[in-house]
């Protein structure tokens, strides 16, 4: 999780993730709204193109599933979507500090990242990493 999303004061905001297939992804047309994803990084640019669509408060992440995103079984490579949903996550934490009149965010880094794949995304399908948060509220004493 991004510490800094938490330091907003009660109740605490958490990051929960969802990914969801694109329903009849063009292979090469992104969803209505989405653009091609601002972020770059050497991580990420063989997995380009990358979409992105910037939210009030969070920032999704799109593409397309090619070659490049499989393992030999031609699904989804897990290391692939942990990548993007950490940065999803990551793009989303800075939308909401933003939006809460905080410094830019260069700096958020990923403390911990769990999860637990559901589902298989094939060649050809495309997903769409989209962040949720959750309100906490803090234990009583």
């Amino acid at each position: 999780m991004h510490a800094n999303c938490l330091k907003a004061g009660p109740p605490l905001t958490t990051p929960v993730l969802l990914i969801i297939h694109w329903i009849g992804a063009a292979r090469s047309l992104p969803p209505p709204g989405f653009e091609r994803h601002f972020r770059q990084s050497s991580l990420t640019d063989p997995w380009e193109p990358l979409y992105s669509k910037v939210l009030d408060v969070r920032v999704l992440i799109g593409l397309t599933l090619t070659a490049g995103h499989t393992h030999a079984r031609g699904l989804a490579h897990g290391g692939l979507i942990a990548a993007l949903a950490d940065n999803a996550r990551g793009r989303s934490c800075g939308v909401v500090l933003r939006n809460r009149g905080g410094p830019e965010t260069g700096g958020l880094l990923t403390v911990s990242l769990s999860l637990d794949y559901l589902g298989m995304a094939k060649l050809g399908q495309g997903l769409q990493f989209d962040t949720r948060f959750k309100t906490l509220t803090a234990p009583k004493a």
